[in-house]
């Protein structure tokens, strides 16, 4: 397990602070057709899908916590890292149980998949983001699978009033969210890590190629 310490620079963004169009920005007619690959639906489905986030949108509470946290390394010295939560709110979770109890397992499906995909498009804002609050810029994203260490992350986020939990089997609630770290650098990289490249989840169906 890794040990950490937190420093003064935390906090909270909204929706507001990521996008003036809210959760519209992410699904620009480019994301569309995107996300319709990277789903696996065809053309025929994406009225109704769009329908459904139509209904699931301004149900949304988007938002993101933040902690610039330091570990010890060599010769008493640390490393400054960011670890961070994204979430979309408990509005996916209960639509999902809604449809569920109407046996509309496809629509559970789309919900699923829209919530994964809005909160991937939130992390591509995130850099320039947090670069303005703490002038420091993310370099790449690892994300932890065990569950002492996703508890310990949490712990540093509680100051920031996170709305994201652990369950005792690790699973996060609500689930339509994620808890990272990141490294952190004064310069800005060049090229930016994928999403998926920091997932452990090397069998996931809808990884991004490019990971």
């Amino acid at each position: 397990m890794t040990h950490y310490s937190t420093t003064d620079e935390k906090g909270k963004l909204s929706i507001d602070e990521l996008s003036a169009r809210g959760v519209d920005a992410f699904l620009t007619e480019d994301a569309w057709e995107s996300f319709g690959k990277r789903y696996h639906f065809g053309a025929e489905d994406m009225p109704h899908i769009r329908g459904v986030f139509e209904a699931m949108k301004g149900l949304l509470t988007p938002e993101v916590c933040y902690a610039v946290a330091e570990t010890p390394v060599r010769y008493l010295t640390t490393r400054r890292f960011l670890v961070c939560a994204v979430t979309l709110g408990d509005a996916p979770d209960s639509l999902q149980e809604l449809y569920l109890t109407r046996a509309a397992v496809g629509d559970a499906y789309v919900v699923e998949s829209l919530g994964s995909f809005v909160l991937e498009n939130m992390y591509r804002m995130l850099p320039e983001r947090l670069h303005a609050r703490t002038g420091l810029w993310m370099r790449g994203m690892e994300f932890s699978e065990d569950r002492a260490e996703l508890a310990e992350q949490l712990a540093l986020l509680e100051e920031t009033d996170c709305a994201v939990t652990l369950t005792e089997y690790g699973m996060l609630l609500p689930k339509a969210s994620v808890v990272f770290t990141s490294a952190l650098t004064k310069e800005k990289p060049a090229c930016p890590q994928t999403v998926c490249a920091g997932c452990p989840r090397t069998d996931c169906p809808t990884r991004h190629p490019a990971a």
